[in-house]
């Protein structure tokens, strides 16, 4: 909802360091003054704070102002004291000057004002108590009062102070980060310090370590923000006229937030909005909203990066300047100042009705009907068990928060009903009807995007009140007491020997001491500590506090709010009833949670974790631990070592964290990260969502319908059942699908890819991938690499994609695509279609018919068995068709075509291409280009087309057709038909008895063995019958007709006259002369003529004129001619 811009980093000599403790104090105003407190320069820097950064206006030392705070002498700086006082009441860190031997010693200070006049609270972190000054004139100080640590008023070790004037009442605020509790002070119009109450642990209020406290007045009320760094938690409490601090909301970092290990808070009020800024130890800093009613939404976070210095922020501040807010941070790791910029321009209002800008739109108690309106908007539910609707939801710019809802984590655990005009949600008792702006649907995975918790929210249904009554203090003696309190608040102390310690009624406080002691704090908030010794402790009811101390302790929380802390030794806590709080401390510790949602953490020390019923949170800490979830929604975060986490049933969040862990989800919807390790991670029996992260992973999804995510390095993933999702990431990785429809992306590195059963879709990604499909419809693509893809049984698609690929169909009608590269590519089994793509590529058809398409470049094309299709497509191919009835196509290039075995048809196409019919009765089309067909076995039909083309029939009768231009056609055996077509050609008819027939052009016929028929058509041609006894007819135009052996028929027909045929080798009473359309030798004129000096015989009539070489009409006979 907001968007953070950097202005800037402040550098120089002045932030050339990290500020370790980090001090800065902000003026209010349009030009805001930033003053920041350098510990080790012992100096301040005042800067400018403007939109388009932060400038050094000058350096300040006014001196220093003496102080003894908790009986440490020194002194402080005068800046800080000024600036702690113009900052009503907000907390800075000083630290005395080396006047003393106490150089670097921290301590708390804050100004406030009462009965008119200016005081100055301080507390040193390693005190335990605080105290007031009051500020005189040059800012002298005087020290006028102090309260100390006590049971009832946790002072010890303030981390952080804060001061607010409610109903004309000043009142001190004063963190204890040792005893996890906040103290609420008076302060009089004199100075003077009294106890009005407290807020913690022993309220059951889970807070570990508070660290930083602000006071902000928002929507008619005053409110305390405590941040803790143990719990990485936020808490927000109304106070009171009174000054009693009622808690509203606790929240928790989460993943999407970046305040863990919170040190530092600021607050910013404009325009209706309180944003409350929290960072810590968590490298970046989070935003959040402080809304009506005491609740805190997230609105944005950002994370440190190179161009920035988030890294353990220890100073924030903020201010609006014109219409952005300006964030400034200091490092305690990195040097310069860091200042942020956040557009506010849109920013609306928190509303249950919103208008054109970016609003907050709040539920409240009831059914409502929510309006955002237009822009982007964030509704915020609350558990109220009652139907609400959104009136106006825009998908493409709202989100929901449903982090108010009691137990609720995740979209993940939503029961979603799309409807027509958008969505029905529900979980528990909660109903939100979702309806869209434009009136359609909304699908399941646009809803899981749109809904969100990003923190961890503890309800507060109110506090168990502590019983009154007089307050006794029991001591026991050397030896094993037996001690029992009263109905007030009592303290008991066993002392040394075996005790057994009773509290009764009340908030009592029990301390077991040495020896093996047993603690019952019965009713009240009681606070309980076995000491050294194998103890055994017993909240009973109420919201109590239980510490083990040295020793192999046994704690049970009892009802009510308990935190239960082991410490030393192998313990045994049980939380049992309420929402708890257990900590096992060092040694091999075993913790159980309850029947509600607890937090468990392990601590050093191999321990085991059960979460048992409820939505639990279970940390394992250092060395190897076992976490259980058990019933319910659970986290469990194992820590560094060597863990075993299992969720059990619920929807659970299982994250392995440092080393190599062993995750299993069981039952349930479930999230695992691995994190670094070698880490196993199992799914479950229903759709779970698995991330390995950093180390060589083993996911395995089992039931269900899972989502795994290899990360780094090499990953083996598993889907098992159910329709799957597997994405390798990078590393050399190993994926397999399992049952079920699955998707298996293999991402950078060479993975292996192994679909198993079911319609499954293999993606190789980056390097040489291995994918294999095996059973079912599958679709494999390679990616960039060299690739091997094996599609397995099932009609698959495969596409090689980038690289040289090699693609195996296997069983069944597959579709391979190699794309670019050279790649190899083999139908296998079923009918097939093969696309060569980019590139030259080896193509091989399989066992049935085929479909192969070599595409660009020069390919070869193989169809094996089968009647298969090959299309060479560009460049200059080999096509071979094998077994069956082919049919080949070189297309365009110089390509090699061989039909096979098998009735073949081969069509050369563009180019001079080489046609091989092979065995068959094959049909050739040689096509453009000067082409070479050959038949072969079989009787073939070769056709040459445009161009000089050579066309060989082989064994059969063959038919031989040379198209344009000069051919060359060779019959071979059997009685071929030889047609010469348009040009001169060369026909050869071979062995056989054949017909020639030379058509336009000076052709030449030889007949070659045979009785053979041939025809010279038009133009001059040369005819040689050879051996046999050959028909002979010239045709139109002077042809050369030679006989060759055998008793030859020279044949002359009407439509040959017009020319002189010229017979080389005519034997008169052997050879005869044929003409047709003539009644007999009357019709012709017989004369020895003369023709270059050589006398032969001329036969002439009917147009016809015929020469006799080597013969004279002496020599003929009337049976040397036919008429027909």
């Amino acid at each position: 909802m907001l968007e953070f811009l950097r202005v800037g980093v402040t550098l120089g000599a002045r932030f050339a360091q990290p500020f370790t403790r980090g001090e800065m104090g902000l003026s209010d105003g349009a030009a805001p003054v930033l003053r920041v407190f350098n510990p080790v320069l012992n100096e301040t820097v005042t800067l400018s704070v403007t939109a388009t950064g932060a400038t050094v206006t000058g350096l300040a030392q006014q001196g220093r102002l003496a102080l003894e705070v908790g009986g440490m002498a020194g002194s402080l700086p005068a800046d800080l004291i000024g600036a702690a006082r113009g900052e009503a009441g907000r907390a800075f860190t000083g630290h005395l000057a080396p006047t003393t031997a106490l150089q670097g010693q921290a301590v708390e200070v804050m100004a406030l004002a009462a009965g008119g006049r200016d005081w100055l609270i301080a507390a040193r972190p390693e005190g335990s108590g605080v105290e007031a000054f009051r500020i005189g004139e040059g800012g002298a100080l005087t020290r006028v009062a102090a309260l100390a640590d006590a049971r009832d008023l946790p002072l010890a070790g303030v981390t952080a102070l804060a001061g607010a004037v409610v109903g004309g009442a000043s009142l001190v605020f004063a963190a204890s980060g040792r005893e996890d509790g906040i103290a609420v002070l008076s302060l009089s119009p004199a100075g003077g310090l009294a106890r009005v109450g407290q807020a913690g642990v022993a309220q059951g209020i889970p807070i570990d370590t508070p660290t930083a406290l602000r006071v902000v007045e928002a929507h008619g009320a005053s409110w305390l923000i405590a941040g803790a760094a143990g719990t990485s938690s936020l808490t927000l409490f109304r106070i009171g006229a009174d000054g009693a601090l009622t808690p509203t909301d606790h929240v928790i970092d989460g993943l999407a937030t970046r305040f863990a290990g919170v040190t530092v808070l600021e607050t910013v009020a404009h325009g209706g909005w309180t944003f409350v800024i929290a960072a810590g130890a968590d490298a970046g800093l989070s935003v959040l909203a402080l809304l009506p009613g005491g609740r805190l939404v997230h609105l944005a976070t950002l994370a440190d990066r190179a161009d920035l210095t988030l890294e353990g922020i220890t100073a924030l501040r903020g201010a609006v300047v014109g219409d952005r807010l300006q964030i400034l941070a200091l490092s305690g790791a990195e040097a310069g100042l860091t200042q942020l910029s956040v557009p506010l321009v849109g920013l609306g209002a928190v509303v249950q009705a919103g208008g054109a800008e970016r609003d907050v739109i709040l539920d409240r108690a009831g059914s409502e009907v929510l309006a955002g309106g237009a822009g982007a908007d964030l509704f915020v539910m609350r558990a109220d068990g009652r139907r609400d609707v959104i009136a106006d939801f825009d998908p493409a710019l709202d989100r929901i928060d449903l982090s108010g809802w009691t137990f609720f984590r995740g979209g993940w655990q939503l029961a979603m009903q799309p409807v027509a005009t958008g969505a029905i949600l529900r979980f528990g008792d909660e109903e939100l009807e979702i309806r869209t702006v434009t009136g359609r649907g909304l699908t399941l995975a646009e809803l899981r995007g749109m809904v969100f918790s990003e923190m961890d929210r503890v309800a507060f249904d109110g506090l168990t009140p502590v019983p009154e009554g007089p307050d006794w203090r029991l001591e026991g003696q050397s030896g094993p007491d037996s001690l029992t309190g009263g109905a007030g608040n009592d303290t008991i102390t066993g002392g040394e020997g075996n005790d057994s310690l009773t509290g009764g009624a009340g908030a009592d406080a029990i301390d077991g001491g040495t020896g093996n002691d047993r603690l019952a704090g019965e009713a009240g908030a009681d606070s309980l500590l076995g000491g050294a010794g194998a103890d055994t402790l017993d909240g009973g009811e109420g919201n109590d506090r239980l510490t083990g101390g040295e020793g192999n302790d046994s704690l049970r929380g009892g009802a009510g709010l308990d935190w239960l802390s082991g410490l030393e030794g192998d313990d045994l806590l049980f939380g049992e009833a309420g929402i708890d709080r257990l900590w096992g401390g060092e040694g091999r510790d075993l913790l159980w949670g309850g029947a509600e949602s607890d937090r468990l953490w392990g601590g050093g020390g191999a321990d085991s974790l059960m979460g048992e019923a409820g939505n639990d949170r279970l940390e394992g800490g250092s060395l190897d631990d076992r976490l259980e979830g058990g019933d319910g929604n659970d986290t469990l975060l194992g820590g560094t070592g060597k863990d075993r986490l299992l969720g059990g049933a619920g929807n659970d969040r299982l994250e392995g964290e440092e080393e190599a862990d062993t995750l299993l989800g069981e039952a349930g919807a479930d999230l695992l990260y691995g994190g670094t390790g070698e880490d196993q991670l199992f799914g479950g029996t229903e759709g779970d969502r698995l991330w390995g992260g950093a180390g060589r992973d083993a996911l395995s999804g089992e039931a269900g319908d899972d989502l795994l995510y290899g990360g780094t390095w090499g990953d083996t993933l598993a889907g098992g059942e159910g329709a799957d999702s597997l994405w390798g990431e990078t590393g050399d990785d190993s994926l397999t699908g399992g049952a079920g429809n699955d998707r298996l992306d293999g991402g950078d590195g060479r993975d292996s890819l192994l679909g198993g059963t079911g319609d499954d879709s293999l993606i190789g990604g980056t390097e040489a991938d291995l994918l294999f499909g095996e059973a079912g419809n599958d679709l494999l693509r390679g990616g960039t690499g060299n690739d091997t893809l094996s599609g397995g049984d099932g009609e698959d698609s495969l596409w090689g994609e980038a690289g040289n690929d090699s693609l195996l169909g296997g069983v069944g009608a597959d579709r391979l695509d190699g794309g670019s590269g050279r790649d190899s590519l083999r139908g296998e089994a079923g009918e097939d279609l093969l696309f060569g793509g980019a590139e030259g590529d080896l193509i091989w058809g399989g066992t049935e018919a085929d479909t192969i398409d070599g595409g660009f470049a020069a390919d070869g094309l193989f169809g094996e068995a089968g009647d298969d299709l090959l299309l060479g497509g560009t460049g200059n191919d080999t096509l071979s068709g094998g077994e069956g009835n082919d049919r080949l196509a070189g297309e365009a290039g110089a390509d090699s075509l061989s039909g096979g075995g098998g009735a073949d048809r081969i069509e050369g196409g563009t180019g001079h291409d080489l046609l091989q019919g092979d065995g068959g009765e094959d049909v050739l089309f040689g096509g453009t280009g000067n082409d070479s067909l050959s038949g072969d076995d079989g009787d073939d039909l070769l056709e040459g087309g445009a161009g000089r083309d050579s066309l060989r029939g082989g064994e059969g009768n063959d038919r031989l057709d040379g198209g344009g231009d000069g051919d060359i056609l060779l019959g071979g055996a059997g009685l071929d038909l030889l047609l010469g077509g348009a040009g001169a050609d060369r026909l050869i008819g071979e062995w056989g008895d054949d017909l020639m027939q030379g058509g336009t052009g000076n052709d030449t016929l030889e007949g070659g063995e045979g009785a053979d028929r041939l025809m010279g058509e038009s133009g001059a041609d040369l005819l040689f019958g050879g051996a046999g006894a050959d028909r002979i007819q010239g045709g139109a135009g002077s042809d050369w007709l030679t006989g060759g052996a055998g008793a030859d028929v020279f044949v002359f027909a009407p439509g040959d006259r017009g020319g002189v045929e010229v017979i080389r080798d005519f034997r008169a009473g052997e050879d005869r002369l044929e003409f047709t359309g003539l009644a007999g030798l009357g019709a012709l004129t017989l004369r020895d003529v003369v023709i270059g000096g050589v006398r032969m015989a001329e036969v002439a009539g009917g147009g016809h004129v015929i020469r006799l070489e080597g013969v004279l009409v002496a020599g003929l006979e009337a049976g040397d001619f036919l008429f027909l």
